[in-house]
């Protein structure tokens, strides 16, 4: 379960070094845009050593390499794939027959360094009209396990008009102009039980802005959302872990259910509320997040 995934350039020196000490729950290790076109080469040769160490420290790793479309992409995904990346972030996917080529060029990749197939898995990009659009088929892709919502790209294309962030944005802010596809990329992962991630907020000094961004996001049901700087991380798992209250609820409401059926009962009321089959299902999903991210913080301190 991953709350936050926080972004690194891999060839700033100590960089990635210092994002595996962060409170992270994953990192996007940056090939494409973080990376500039002179220097291609060398930041997949530093991050492919880094994969191939394996120290991950318990987090998510994530890499995002370049259009598939273009030779320095291909050859992002084969060295990754060689190296047993756990996962790839596909940029600028249009359609489900790009993941399909991708899986192609991972699949060779594994066969002929002689490797376990099928351990590289895909993630997705949804920054274009088209990946909104092919959604449903893009989510039913074998390799795919993971959908990451880009707001600029897909702002571009839809030719969003830019009306400001952080304290320059209105009042009533909300991701109206980018609902339909957060809300269809969440609505394909719940179907096809994938990690869904939004964009995060890229103010990174306007912790105020973060936290209203994650809110947000949470409530459009993602599991998390990208982070630009470590101090954004401790806002984020904020917004995105259950309260005590919640997790307090939940135990309650579950063990008020437990009792009714061993009664033979089939109406639970607890605090003037019905519990039953959509809550008692949100209770378990409650109590397995609060735990899991407690144990996860334990693990660390």
């Amino acid at each position: 379960m991953i709350r936050s995934l926080l972004v690194v350039p891999p060839l700033v020196p100590g960089m990635l070094s210092k994002a595996m000490r962060t409170e992270a729950d994953a990192i996007l290790i940056e090939l494409e845009d973080g990376v500039h076109s002179s220097r291609k080469d060398e930041a997949r040769a530093v991050v492919t050593r880094f994969i191939e160490q394996r120290d991950f420290a318990g987090k998510t790793v994530v890499v995002r390499v370049n259009d598939m479309r273009t030779q320095i992409g291909q050859a992002d995904i084969t060295a990754l794939a060689a190296a047993q990346a756990p996962f790839v972030l596909l940029p600028k996917v249009r359609s489900r027959a790009d993941v399909d080529h991708a899986e192609g060029i991972i699949k060779r990749a594994e066969t002929e360094a002689s490797v376990p197939v099928g351990g590289t898995r895909i993630w997705v990009m949804v920054e274009t009209t088209d990946a909104v659009l092919d959604l449903p088929e893009i989510g039913r892709a074998p390799r795919l396990s993971g959908l990451v919502v880009g707001s600029a790209d897909l702002s571009s294309e839809l030719r969003v008009r830019r009306i400001g962030v952080g304290a320059e944005r209105p009042i009533w802010d909300f991701p109206l102009e980018l609902l339909y596809a957060k809300q269809r990329a969440v609505l394909v992962a719940r179907s096809n039980g994938l990690t869904v991630i939004d964009t995060g907020y890229t103010t990174f000094h306007d912790l105020d802005g973060m936290r209203h961004s994650a809110l947000v996001s949470a409530q459009l049901g993602f599991d998390g959302t990208g982070a630009f700087s470590p101090r954004q991380i401790s806002v984020i798992h904020e917004q995105f872990t259950p309260t005590a209250d919640e997790y307090e609820w939940a135990r309650r409401a579950l063990k008020a259910v437990g009792a009714a059926e061993a009664k033979g009962e089939t109406v639970v009321v607890m605090d003037g509320e019905m519990v039953e089959g959509p809550l008692v299902r949100g209770a378990r999903a409650i109590v397995q997040r609060y735990e899991a991210f407690a144990a996860r913080d334990r693990a660390r301190a």
